[in-house]
């Protein structure tokens, strides 16, 4: 009897060996189907990173050129409106200029204004009609 429990723990014995062996093998199998599926995680997060951070340079640059688009209309209408203040500047500092030289000349009895009645305009002082008056 030993030997025949000899031989069939032998037998037991390869077809552990022959059990562990396969174990074994669908392990490493498994582990490297884990290892490539994680790899391919990894691949397609970082293409996902890469298309997402390409379409956020593009927004980025789109937002760049409205922003440079705003900005340059902001300063072609901010010197327009500096070009306007600008020369109603002048035509008021004209008009100041115009109006201290009548009182100065009126002060000193140089210009005698006429009061004329013209079509349609009423009773006007005439800047057209001052005379000259030499003492």
């Amino acid at each position: 009897m030993t030997k025949e429990c000899g031989k069939r723990k032998g037998g037991s014995l390869e077809k552990r060996k022959k059990k562990e062996k396969k174990n074994d093998q669908e392990r490493i199998i498994v582990e490297q189907l884990r290892k490539l599926d994680e790899r391919r995680r990894e691949e397609e997060e970082k293409l996902i990173e890469g298309t997402n951070k390409i379409r956020d340079d593009k927004l980025k640059m789109k937002f760049e050129e409205k922003k440079v688009n705003s900005y340059d209309l902001f300063v072609e209408e901010w010197r327009e409106i500096e070009r306007i203040k600008e020369e109603q500047r002048r035509e008021d500092e004209q008009l100041i200029r115009e109006e201290k030289e009548t009182k100065e000349r009126l002060g000193r009895g140089e210009i005698v204004e006429e009061v004329t009645n013209e079509p349609g305009d009423g009773l006007v002082l005439s800047p057209v009609k001052l005379t000259l008056v030499s003492k």
